[in-house]
């Protein structure tokens, strides 16, 4: 057998082993849900039941991941949270004020020059990633604010630690690529908008700082673009965030 096809073939089978280690740590856990799943707004949670589901699940799946990732593949990513101009701003103030400590949902890519237009602004961040799922519609992780409504307790200490609004059975995170742990398991969701690819998936990202804010440009007027540069330049020299503010094509 050829050499380069052996070494293929062992690092898809240590690829499976690893899946497998973790479905089974997943499945070992009594408290686990396989059968939960939310059904409304990821965005829209009102629920305190919800909540508490969703930060115990998460919870296990995370202890999992942590156990079996591949460390060095997580740190070589680069981690992106698109939002629009006014949470921005309101990002960039937590920021000041200690939101680092808050798991952050981000979209990552293998190399900077991977990185597309998303939302208005790109907030890039490095951090501590708790999680990575080749598809955000997998884990549906919920806004942060729901997490520091319902815990606030919680989020004063050690941060608003976000959950799983959606499980499976623990065999079928052995079977399919539902959770990234290394390089082999890389294969994003994608959706088409404006005749182009995006990325759909999603990183959890905790203890970050921020590195660079992207501005992405208007569609249909330069002004617009300009506007966002000014305003975004002006916003972290106003409350002294070092880092550079850059357009994205």
């Amino acid at each position: 057998m050829d050499i380069i096809e052996q070494y293929i073939r062992e690092l898809i089978s240590e690829d499976a082993e690893s899946r497998g280690a973790m479905s089974q740590q997943i499945g070992r856990d009594s408290r686990w849900d396989s059968s939960f799943s939310i059904v409304m707004d990821r965005y829209a949670l009102t629920d305190l039941e919800l909540y508490k589901k969703m930060i115990g699940n998460g919870r296990i799946l995370k202890k999992a991941f942590a156990k079996y990732a591949d460390r060095s593949f997580m740190n070589s990513l680069t981690t992106v949270h698109w939002t629009n101009s006014e949470f921005a701003i309101n990002l960039l103030k937590s920021y000041k004020q200690g939101a680092a400590k808050d798991e952050l949902s981000t979209r990552a890519y293998l190399r900077d020059g991977d990185v597309e237009k998303g939302n208005d602004i790109g907030i890039v961040v490095k951090g501590h990633i708790t999680l990575l799922a080749n598809s955000m519609d997998d884990i549906i992780t919920g806004s942060g604010e729901m997490y520091r409504t319902y815990g606030p307790r919680r989020t004063k200490t050690s941060g608003a630690n976000k959950g799983v609004g959606k499980a499976f059975n623990p065999e079928q995170y052995a079977a399919r690529k539902i959770l990234v742990l290394d390089k082999e398991d890389w294969s994003p969701e994608q959706y088409e908008l404006h005749d182009k690819l995006h990325l759909n998936n999603e990183a959890l990202v905790d203890n970050w700082k921020i590195t660079r804010v992207l501005v992405s440009p208007s569609k249909n007027d330069s002004n617009v673009t300009g506007w966002r540069m000014e305003r975004f330049e002006s916003a972290v020299k106003h409350l002294g965030i070092d880092v550079p503010v850059v357009g994205i094509k």
